[in-house]
Order: C-alpha cells, then sequence, then structure tokens
C-alpha cells in the first residue's frame, strides 16, 4: 500500500504501480459545502486496451466509507472527431 497525493497520485492513476495506492489527507468541500479529509484508495490494476489501470476505487470521508466504485471496461479511443472540441454554436 502506498499513500500518494498530488502529482505523484496522477502519475500512479496514469501508469499504476500494479500494488494498491493510497491517496491520503485531501481535503474536499462536500454538496453542502462541509469540509472533509478524503482518501481514495486505487486498487486491482489491468491491462485495458494496452493500459494498465486501476479497477477499484475506495473513497473515505473522515475514515468512513463514501464511495465504492469498480471499473468492469474501458477502452481507449484511438482518434477523437476533430469537432469533439470545436466551440458550440
Amino acid at each position: 500500500m502506498f499513500r500518494l497525493s498530488g502529482a505523484l497520485c496522477l502519475a500512479v492513476l496514469m501508469y499504476g504501480l500494479g500494488s494498491p495506492a493510497r491517496a491520503a489527507d485531501d481535503k474536499v468541500i462536500g454538496f453542502m459545502g462541509e469540509e472533509f479529509t478524503q482518501e481514495n484508495t486505487y486498487a486491482d490494476y489491468k491491462d485495458m486496451g494496452g493500459i494498465k489501470k486501476a479497477t477499484k476505487l475506495e473513497i473515505k470521508r473522515d475514515g468512513e466509507k463514501f464511495m465504492e466504485q469498480e471499473i468492469t471496461d474501458f477502452k481507449p479511443v484511438d482518434k477523437h472527431d476533430a469537432k469533439t472540441f470545436d466551440k458550440p454554436d
């Protein structure tokens, strides 16, 4: 288990360590304006479309489970349509 924050955490999400990674002690603001200490744990890395990706995410706020997520399918896009990033009319 690794404890990460900031840019290092982003690198783990992009490239994966192959073992669970934890981003801890990040302050976040909830839906009603309340402040929490949030801990994100990324685990169960799998190769998906040539990218090693964490397929499980657990989020705790103030030490209590807030959310769990599992990715079952991920397909990177080879090429985006150029119009995707055009300003709307």
